[in-house]
């Protein structure tokens, strides 16, 4: 059994997977039935017949790990399909409160664990109407974003770190900002 590829993207997808069958000498055998199932998500097709080299195929969809198991007779095989995880995504303000008409810096901090998915792009939104989209590195690290309110008022500023596969992690971050001293 493999699969092509072993692991999916955080946001999950499809994966081919391939079951060879063979005889005792490890000769190919064709028109052999295979069934396979899935411990999570969906194959397509269910069951299938192996070919001339021996390869029955189907395709694996899951946003999750999954162990796709097929069965021939009474004997089985499985290939387990790995999914990446998303980075990780953490919001600092400063001023904290901010002050209307002055600049607010955000430091973004995004996390890209062991053997996750690349960060893409930040998406921020103010709550203030303002949004802004840009580039990160595909390993992460921290990246200050200033920012200007026009008005004092409370407003929920919203971080989507997108990684390279489209899956996403969100925070959102109350901030109360206060009106500029007086002079």
């Amino acid at each position: 059994m493999s699969a092509s590829p072993a692991t999916l993207p955080s946001g999950g997808g499809s994966v081919e997977i391939t079951a060879r069958v063979s005889d005792l000498g490890g000769n190919p055998l064709a028109g052999i039935p295979v069934t396979f199932s899935t411990t999570a998500g969906t194959v397509s097709p269910a069951a299938a017949t192996t070919d001339q080299t021996g390869a029955a195929r189907t395709t694996l969809t899951t946003d999750r790990e999954a162990t796709v198991t097929a069965r021939v007779a009474q004997e089985t095989a499985d290939v387990t399909v790995g999914v990446g995880q998303a980075p990780g995504l953490a919001v600092s303000v400063s001023p904290n409160p901010p002050i209307a008409k002055a600049a607010t810096q955000f430091a973004v901090t995004v996390v890209v664990p062991p053997g996750g998915t690349a960060a893409d792009r930040l998406d921020i939104n103010f709550g203030d109407g303002d949004r802004t989209s840009l580039r990160i590195p595909a390993s992460g690290g921290t990246t200050t974003v200033s920012h200007v309110y026009d008005r004092e008022g409370t407003f929920t500023v919203t971080v989507t770190v997108v990684d390279v596969s489209g899956g996403r992690q969100t925070q959102q971050l109350v901030v109360t900002v206060v009106p500029a001293p007086a002079i």
